[in-house]
Order: structure tokens, then sequence, then C-alpha cells
């Protein structure tokens, strides 16, 4: 009994570490994305989600996924 609970937690902190991780990667490629953009030559939609998001998927060559979608949504609120 004990050692299932202690797999289960095992488990539990695994997922938590790979989320974490995936974090991590949406962070590093947001900061490169938001690294090509001169802030002084460019007006940025940094209040509107839907405009920087299609700028940042432009930038990108494809769609922002799923973490970097919510990691974009923290900053802009």
């Amino acid at each position: 009994m004990i050692l299932d609970k202690l797999t289960s937690i095992e488990l539990e902190v695994k997922s938590n570490i790979y989320k974490e991780q995936n974090k991590l990667i949406a962070i590093k490629t947001l900061q490169v994305l938001l690294g090509q953009i001169d802030f002084n030559a460019e007006i940025v939609p940094t209040e509107n989600i839907e405009k920087l998001s299609r700028l940042l998927n432009s930038l990108k060559g494809r769609a922002l996924n799923e973490e970097e979608g919510e990691l974009l949504s923290r900053l802009i609120e």
C-alpha cells in the first residue's frame, strides 16, 4: 500500500516536471521571437492578443503551441 502511494507521488512529480519543462521551453521560444522585434522602430500590438499572436505566429513560421499561447495570454492580462 505505501509503495503504491509512493509510486503515485512519483508519477505526479514526474508529470509536474514535464509540464514545467514545457513552460520553460515556451518562455524561451517567446523570448527568441520577441527578441526579433525592434520595439523602438515598430508598433507592436502588446495590448491585443489576437494581433500579437498573429505577429508571433508569423515570426515563428507556424502556430504557437498550447503552452506558448497560455503564456502569451498571461503576458497580455
